[in-house]
């Protein structure tokens, strides 16, 4: 059986909406995964027939674990009616599996923000994750506050042939543009280390499933081996001529 993904940023942003599709999808005994807000995690029904509709696992959005950060980026409703370990426990009593990404590079942030973000994630056996640190897009009230500081490291970082991809456009609050670096790379691979891929995989919630059990280890396998894959790969040297990178 063919596993869909359903194309959407948020598939519970009306959860009436959603919860409608769901009942259409489990005649069709199909199996699916999309993109959720964390809030429907405390809806039972929700999660009832999120299951029955044959939902494999769900991408969210955690970004990070520091509540002043969740407010600079208006989130807060990210930790509402429980929190993150609640909401993670309710999917996991309907086996329902978990991509989780977080953001750092937010002024709240420490050193010690790494760590404790990747025991989180393998506390709660997180089927993958993705650890990227903070952007500032042009256009963005983040890029104009930075820019108004003083904080940009370039003028137009997408354009300009000194930035490569995975390097930090900005000066972090706490901690230098190399240690965010470095420690969102230490971070994946923690969090991809075969400790952590092996532990995971044992996992009640990840091995309910043959057909995902089997997959959680090439897909890990995978993202182990794109951990630092396209460091230093240039965006704006126009002159640059070396290997492309193409998608299989």
């Amino acid at each position: 059986r063919k596993l869909f993904f359903f194309v959407d940023d948020n598939i519970t942003s009306n959860l009436a909406e959603a919860k409608e599709f769901f009942r259409a999808l489990i005649p069709l005994g199909i199996r699916w995964v999309s993109q959720s807000s964390i809030n429907a995690a405390h809806d039972e029904e929700f999660l009832e027939l999120l299951k029955r509709s044959g939902c494999q696992g769900v991408l969210i959005g955690f970004e990070s674990l520091n509540p002043a950060n969740l407010k600079a980026m208006n989130k807060s409703f990210n930790t509402m009616r429980g929190g993150f370990e609640q909401a993670l426990a309710n999917l996991r009593k309907h086996r329902i599996r978990v991509y989780g990404t977080f953001v750092f590079g937010y002024d709240g942030d420490t050193p010690d923000s790494f760590g404790e973000t990747v025991a989180f994630a393998r506390e709660h056996s997180l089927y993958i994750a993705a650890f990227n640190h903070l952007t500032p897009f042009p256009g963005t009230p983040l890029y104009t506050r930075l820019q108004n500081e003083g904080r940009l490291l370039y003028e137009n970082w997408w354009l300009d042939e000194r930035y490569s991809y995975n390097k930090i456009p900005f000066q972090p609050h706490g901690m230098t543009p190399e240690m965010l670096q470095q420690n969102c790379l230490a971070a994946r691979r923690e969090f991809y280390s075969w400790r952590s891929i092996a532990q995971r995989g044992f996992a009640d919630v990840n091995r309910s499933d043959w057909f995902m059990w089997r997959n959680f280890y090439l897909i890990n396998a995978l993202h182990r081996n794109d951990v630092s894959l396209r460091d230093h790969y240039p965006l704006g040297d126009e002159s640059w001529r070396g290997e492309i990178l193409l998608a299989e």
